[in-house]
């Protein structure tokens, strides 16, 4: 009987441990559940936060640009925004300069296309042209000079 004893009692206190265990994971659960609801309310309100100094940035900005007087510190950062579009603008500048360039260079290499099936007409009216890519060839010749298909 004190064997059986003793067995009950393991039993009982084993049963209570695992009742403490599931009673501790079921509170941290709970916890770490309002613990990320209370960091998801922290990101909202640096969000707001980050809002607001954005607006705030804008009407010290709209000030500088109205010529309203302000404090140096302020001045300098606004300052500091007009340089960046000084720099911004010339970098269009060269941005665009690059762009009629290539326009230009391609009004030039299109010119001189237009200008140049004069020369390639004579093996074409001939009928020597290639069959792959349709291009003029000499007469005498065995492979196309614009593909490489044999003729």
């Amino acid at each position: 009987m004190a064997l059986l004893d003793k067995l009950g009692k393991i039993a009982k206190s084993t049963g209570e441990a695992v009742s403490d265990f599931a009673r501790t994971a079921s509170d941290r659960t709970s916890d770490a559940i309002e613990i990320g609801r209370l960091n998801g309310q922290i990101r909202d309100q640096k969000k707001e936060i980050e809002d607001v100094i954005v607006q705030l940035g804008k009407l010290v900005w709209e000030q500088y640009q109205s010529g309203a007087p302000m404090d140096a510190d302020m001045k300098a950062l606004c300052q500091k925004i007009e340089a960046a579009q000084k720099e911004i603008a010339s970098i269009k500048e060269q941005i665009q300069k690059i762009k009629d360039e290539n326009k230009n260079e391609t009004e030039i290499t299109e010119q001189r296309v237009a200008e140049e099936p004069a020369l390639e007409e004579a093996p074409a009216e001939q009928g020597l042209v290639c069959p792959g890519c349709g291009a003029a060839v000499g007469q005498g010749q065995k492979f196309c000079g614009e593909c490489g298909a044999a003729l």
